[in-house]
């Protein structure tokens, strides 16, 4: 093999160049937490949910006609209605039908984000019978969210009055096939994408990415990204699969949907969490399919460093079950596979579930600060 060709497939040192950004983020959010380390606004807006134009708020911007005024997570793109866009971000079925965003789709979670100075802003969502929350200025409005005024139908507006003119930096939340168009403002108002940490993180895996939690934007890979200081972040999962598990034969497993779920995105930093369903798949192939698409994460992301989260240790603090350690060491070793790879191993870590596996939102919090921690010991190796 020629040193060319090995850089191509086992990645030189351009990954150092993401992995000093994210170590900086990561600082950067030790210094200011984030909403998902911070109590609910102390004087939040009043928002009230209407199905028409709210009066005198007759600019109107659309993340189709006017996407350079978001800030939106790195998804794919689906239109309901043709003007309201959705965030599928895994391929879920290998029918091609189904999924919550169609098309075999799922939307997982996601945020889209403006900077607005004004004293109201309003939504333009399509109808939606889950909550949307907002985040102001890295503090939730509050954890509940909030209803449409119909659980289906367009348009609805979701308006904040904030009672005073400022410039916020204001997020709506959303998941699965909940659907956005844009935002309406008072004529003079400004309307501008954010500026966030230059940090692209792409979250892929199993369930435990977004399930446990009732909202998915609650779930273990959101709140990681959240204590990395990570805004730019596209969770991409699919329940019952890893490196070779197929959820019984219903979806691909990881590596097979690695190039769909990727296309045309460009991103600094990769985490990766599979492992859990592959328990007792048999090592030898689960090292097989590991190294295989490590080295393609490789080759698509030469300047992101990648982690790969050892599988969650169900038992702890007893001994894990069968055919863990085989599992856990069949993906570690995978990792020697290519540069800039590095395995966090969970076992012992306890966590409070919902159902025997999955977090809920305490459990996500403990797993994402121990997995904090380590990669943040990972980053502060490097020169």
């Amino acid at each position: 093999m020629t040193p060319a060709l090995r850089t191509i497939l086992f990645g030189g040192g351009q990954w150092k160049s993401g992995a000093r950004l994210l170590r900086a983020a990561i600082q950067a959010r030790l210094l200011s937490a984030g909403p998902h380390e911070s109590s609910a606004m102390a004087s939040p807006p009043t928002i009230t949910a209407s199905s028409t134009q709210p009066s005198g708020m007759t600019t109107e911007y659309g993340l189709l006609a006017n996407p350079e005024r978001f800030y939106f997570t790195q998804a794919g793109v689906l239109y309901a209605n043709t003007t309201y866009r959705r965030f599928p971000s895994s391929t879920v079925t290998i029918t091609g039908s189904g999924g919550d965003c169609g098309s075999g789709r799922n939307g997982n979670s996601w945020r889209v984000g403006v900077s607005h100075t004004g004293s109201k802003i309003a939504f333009r969502l399509f109808g939606s019978s889950v909550r949307f929350r907002f985040i102001v200025d890295d503090r939730y409005v509050d954890f509940t969210g909030s209803l449409t005024s119909t659980t289906s139908g367009e348009p609805r507006y979701l308006l904040l009055d904030f009672g005073s003119s400022a410039t916020r930096m204001i997020y709506i939340e959303g998941q699965q096939g909940m659907s956005i168009m844009g935002v309406a403002v008072t004529p003079g108002d400004t309307v501008s994408a954010p500026t966030v940490a230059p940090v692209r993180l792409w979250i892929g895996g199993d369930s435990i990415v977004i399930s446990g939690p009732t909202r998915a934007c609650d779930g273990w890979g959101s709140v990681l990204a959240s204590k990395l200081g990570v805004e730019d972040r596209t969770t991409s999962t699919v329940g019952g699969t890893g490196w070779v598990a197929t959820a019984s034969g219903v979806s691909y497993k990881f590596g097979d949907r690695l190039d769909a779920d990727t296309a045309g995105l460009i991103f600094n930093a990769v985490v990766i969490h599979n492992g859990v369903n592959d328990i007792g798949q048999g090592a030898a192939t689960i090292h097989q399919n590991a190294a295989a698409d490590i080295q393609k994460l490789r080759m698509l992301y030469p300047s992101a460093p990648i982690f790969v989260m050892g599988p969650v240790d169900v038992n702890a603090p007893s001994a894990p079950v069968a055919n863990y350690a085989a599992t856990r060491d069949a993906i570690s070793q995978a990792c020697i596979s290519a540069n800039g790879v590095f395995f966090i191993d969970r076992t012992g870590v306890s966590y409070t579930k919902t159902d025997g596996t999955h977090p809920d939102s305490a459990g996500a919090v403990t797993l994402a600060e121990s997995d904090r921690t380590a990669i943040l010991a990972v980053l502060n190796t490097l020169s």
